[in-house]
């Protein structure tokens, strides 16, 4: 047996599609506040280690820059583990998920799956600055 996929589509094309009715866009907005309601929360709580995350992670953007990686490279692996190794830890581990939000100094530009073993290799954004 074939395990091939059959769609051809990129992962972001397959995930820019719309929902199939009106109640699936109002479930899909509904989680969408949700999840930005739970990362306002959680960098209220955790200010500090935000700010610190935030400092580090245009230093690592910045030191990887190159041709291939124009505005930079950086990844919530990469703070992981810095943080890691100097004794660091949000409040709350959903912290991390809220280090590239500030909506101002950081760009998306791909998916990598992640080296963190708890991550068990699931898909997170490569980062840049804007």
């Amino acid at each position: 047996m074939s395990t091939k996929r059959k769609d051809k589509r990129s992962s972001r094309q397959l995930f820019k599609t719309e929902p199939a009715s009106y109640l699936d866009r109002e479930n899909l907005e509904r989680g969408e506040r949700a999840k930005e309601d739970g990362i306002s929360k959680v960098a209220s709580n955790n200010k500090d280690f935000l700010e610190r995350a935030r400092v580090k992670a245009v230093e690592v953007a910045s030191a990887n820059r190159s041709a291939e990686w124009p505005l930079g490279r950086v990844t919530i692996d990469d703070l992981r583990k810095y943080f890691r190794r100097i004794g660091v830890e949000p409040k709350h581990q959903n912290a991390w998920g809220a280090v590239f939000k500030d909506g101002k100094t950081f760009t998306a530009l791909g998916f990598e799956s992640s080296a963190t073993p708890s991550r068990n290799s699931g898909i997170i954004r490569i980062w840049g600055l804007k």
